[in-house]
């Protein structure tokens, strides 16, 4: 998960798909109002579609590269992406009584591009940091029994939902980490495990998962919840990202005989060529794996820094 500025201005979007979507002279927004607003309450969710228009779609594929928000897994290849919203408008899991906040189900503020599994509840193996990959490999084999997936979770400090059209929801403390509003770097940190008998850019089977940062001696509790309800370590995508890490290796063993050779230098012409070669060679890694718009990029941002640790070790430096 990486940290993604949305721009007000596609606020737009929404007055546009208002027009588009009126019936009877009426928005979708009018329409949800008058149903909520029924004797007796309605006992389902209104069947919202303005928030599926090809405009928002469009907008949400540009700003996030095509992944998922929370994930960062491309969807391009297969496009399959949901259009999320952070706080749900059908109802809410950790307050049954919550009606949803239908009032935000197509504001362009409330949506993100999600991947299913990131997005639906399902049984989902979890790797915990520090499992031996033998475990992980064995586990595979069996039937999960831990549900992950958003759907309509969205727990919030205090418990202090806000359920009317006309509440203050900045009054609320969300515990999910939406990446247009924290940082995720602030609350998330990148664990690589490998045999540390070997250099980082050699090692046979890295893995790479998520854990909380610690605040006060407790694990960050925005991270803590994201985790579990998103599935940011769900089996799948340990095995994508083992797969990139295994591209980054092949590119960053390069980077790391450069350094080598530049070590052993002495100054002159060809110390120069080695430095310049030493450049190109980190501008094609962060083009192919650092960039906003490759997959997991924050989890290559993190390798990229494990790795020059690592190298400066190796060096003695």
């Amino acid at each position: 998960m990486i940290a993604v500025e949305k721009p007000e201005a596609l606020e737009a979007v929404d007055a546009a798909l208002d027009a588009i979507f009126a019936t009877d002279q009426q928005t979708e927004l009018q329409r949800a109002r008058n149903y909520y607003g029924s004797i007796p309450p309605p006992t389902k969710a209104y069947p919202f579609s303005r928030y599926r228009a090809w405009a928002v779609c469009s907008a949400l594929d540009t700003l996030f590269h095509e992944k998922c928000a929370y994930c960062e897994s491309s969807y391009r290849a297969v496009d399959s992406r949901d259009v999320e919203h952070f706080r749900p408008k059908g109802g809410v899991s950790e307050s049954p009584l919550h009606p949803g906040y239908w009032w935000l189900a197509a504001r362009w503020s409330n949506l993100l591009p999600s991947c299913p599994p990131c997005n639906q509840r399902r049984r989902q193996l979890t790797y915990d940091p520090g499992m031996a990959l033998e475990e992980f490999e064995r586990l595979r084999l069996i039937e999960p029994d831990a549900l992950s997936g958003k759907a309509n979770s969205f727990p919030v400090r205090s418990s202090n939902w806000i359920a009317q059209e006309n509440g203050d929801i900045s009054l609320e403390d969300p515990l999910l980490i939406n990446p247009c509003e924290r940082d995720p770097r602030n609350h998330l940190v990148w664990v690589f495990d490998w045999d540390r008998e070997e250099v980082l850019w050699e090692a046979e089977d890295v893995i790479a998962s998520v854990k909380p940062r610690l605040v006060a001696g407790n694990d960050d509790p925005y991270a803590k919840a994201s985790i579990a309800i998103y599935g940011l370590n769900r089996g799948g995508l340990i095995r994508e990202r083992m797969a990139c890490v295994k591209l980054m290796q092949l590119a960053l063993a390069g980077v790391a005989d450069i350094m080598m050779d530049l070590v052993e230098s002495p100054p002159g012409p060809q110390h120069d060529r080695l430095i310049a070669r030493l450049q190109r060679s980190r501008d094609r890694f962060q083009t192919a794996f650092t960039a906003s718009d490759r997959p997991y990029a924050g989890m290559a941002r993190a390798f990229e820094v494990e790795f020059e640790a690592d190298l400066r070790r190796s060096l003695g430096a």
